[in-house]
Order: C-alpha cells, then sequence, then structure tokens
C-alpha cells in the first residue's frame, strides 16, 4: 500500500521567489500545494535577513498506522544533516511544522558571522639584479696629524636571489647574493673585488589589491676575495634595513623594485684573532662599512 501511495505521489520543486532555501517537496495528493507551501514560508521569512545557501529536501509519506510522516534533509556547504522525523495524522500540520523549522534555522544561521577564508602562506622566489654606493674610510694609511684619511666611496654591481614566504602580514626571506667592487688598496691601481653573501630577513607587509609593501630588516654575512688574494676583512657581517614594493601583473608573477641600506657590524681581520666589531668612528678597514643599493627584478609566486 504504502508503495502504491509513493507511485502516486506528486512531485514539485520550488524555487523560491524570496531571498530563502531552495526546496524539493514530495507528498501524497491531497497534501498542500505547491503554491501554499511557498506562501506559508515566504511570510515566515519576509523580514528575516539574509542567510547562507539552503537546499531542503522535505519528504512526505504514509506509514502502516494510516499516519502521514515528514523527512526533511538540509544540505549546505558543509555537507547535509536530517531531522528527526515528524508524524501527523494531518498534512497540513506537517507542512506548518516544515515552515516552522526552516524558519528558525535561517535566522540562526543568518546570525552566524560568515567564516573567513583560511589563509596559507605563500611561498615564491625573487631575482634582481642590485646596484649602490659604499662609504670606506682607511685605518691603514695616517695623515701628516695622524688621523685617518677622509671617508671615500666606492660603486658596487651584482645580483641577488630570494626565496620567501608570506603568511598575512608578514614575509621571511632568505637570499644568496653576490656583488663586485672596483677600489684602490694603499697607492696600486685599482682592483676588482668579489663578495659573496647569504642573507636572513623579515618583513611587515601591507597588501592592496595588486599592490605589496614590505619594510624589511635583517642581517647578512659572506666573504671577500680579489683577484691578488684575501682581502683585510674577508669575513664580514652586516646589519639591513629598507622598503620594497611588489606589483603583482599576474597572479603568480610580480614586477619588484627595491632599495636597502646595510651597515657593517663585526669583521674578520687578516691577521686577527677573532670577531673584532665595527663601529661609526672606528671601522673595519678597507671595505664599505656603510652602504645603500637598490634594484628592480621579478617575483614568482605559487600558491592559490
Amino acid at each position: 500500500m504504502t508503495t502504491l501511495l509513493s507511485a502516486l505521489a506528486t512531485t514539485v520543486l520550488l524555487t523560491a521567489s524570496f531571498s530563502g532555501p531552495e526546496i524539493r517537496w514530495r507528498a501524497p495528493a491531497g497534501c498542500p500545494s505547491e503554491r501554499e507551501v511557498r506562501r506559508r514560508i515566504a511570510g515566515l521569512l519576509s523580514d528575516a535577513p539574509p542567510g547562507p545557501a539552503l537546499r531542503v529536501e522535505a519528504v512526505v509519506r504514509r506509514t502502516e498506522e494510516a499516519t502521514l510522516r515528514l523527512d526533511v534533509t538540509i544540505h549546505d556547504g558543509e555537507g547535509q544533516s536530517v531531522r528527526p522525523p515528524v508524524e501527523s495524522s494531518l498534512c497540513g500540520e506537517l507542512a506548518e511544522a516544515l515552515g516552522l523549522h526552516l524558519d528558525a534555522l535561517w535566522r540562526a544561521r543568518a546570525r552566524e558571522p560568515a567564516p573567513r577564508p583560511r589563509r596559507r602562506p605563500d611561498g615564491g622566489l625573487r631575482l634582481a639584479p642590485l646596484v649602490g654606493v659604499g662609504a670606506i674610510k682607511s685605518v691603514k694609511r695616517l695623515g701628516a696629524d695622524g688621523v685617518p684619511e677622509a671617508y671615500g666611496s666606492t660603486a658596487f654591481y651584482g645580483g641577488e636571489a630570494v626565496a620567501f614566504i608570506d603568511w598575512r602580514r608578514a614575509r621571511v626571506e632568505l637570499g644568496v647574493a653576490g656583488d663586485a667592487t672596483a677600489r684602490r688598496v694603499e697607492d696600486r691601481a685599482p682592483v676588482w673585488w668579489w663578495r659573496l653573501q647569504g642573507s636572513i630577513r623579515g618583513c611587515g607587509r601591507l597588501r592592496r589589491r595588486a599592490l605589496a609593501l614590505q619594510l624589511c630588516g635583517g642581517i647578512s654575512g659572506g666573504y671577500m676575495t680579489s683577484k691578488g688574494g684575501r682581502g683585510a676583512s674577508p669575513w664580514t657581517l652586516e646589519a639591513q634595513l629598507g622598503p620594497a614594493l611588489t606589483w603583482w601583473v599576474h597572479r603568480h608573477v610580480g614586477v619588484w623594485v627595491g632599495a636597502r641600506g646595510s651597515a657593517r657590524i663585526l669583521a674578520h681581520s687578516e691577521g686577527a684573532e677573532g670577531w673584532e666589531r665595527c663601529r661609526w668612528r672606528d671601522p673595519c678597514p678597507d671595505f664599505p662599512y656603510v652602504g645603500f643599493g637598490g634594484g628592480a627584478g621579478v617575483e614568482f609566486r605559487w600558491g592559490p
């Protein structure tokens, strides 16, 4: 008997004209029509705020005890849930129960704050040429008054490769850089000196659409050599600070422009035992102890 009545049941698909749930209503003949169910639910939700996307499947069946049973399944963005069955001898009462349940559920869901998307760290790689200038003060040769010579300057040229990780408003960078400079030692002709450095930097990050502004600070250390052999301060450690701007022309490709200042804080001089601290009035010898440089390059990013 139940199978026969189910075969005779009418199937109605209701797409609500109000901002309520999508309803699939299946019920035997003699139950409220789709217009009546729509009118009841629309009246209950007429003053309700916008809510989440819900799809409701409501099925009314006759039981062996000659009563009617309502089964409700609710689908949302997180899966589906099944409401305990409701039984009644009147189909109209079941339609009313469905409306009251959806009204309470809709209003409760509308008050819940929308879940914030989970943000995962993004990583990438930057390749950029760098140019800059540095200040030198020789401590080997003394003037007539016994005071070290005046300040000088030198230009350096090079490039860097940097791996980075972005997460929210922060960035961590690990880089490898190389540069070269031509400078004069004593009275000899200028010679080329090369330097290889590794660096680690932490950055504060501000992102606005396709533009990302960073202010980064960190340390770098490396080894300097020349065609004629080691320099007076082959091993150095520097502090770095500077801004950068990235324009993401594509989701995974950006144009990077940056600058940074550096100050040498430690050095291992040839013939000295251990590390010696570089000071403003007593700088480490020969190689730039303060510098400013910058460059432009390309950043590649993976992730969403």
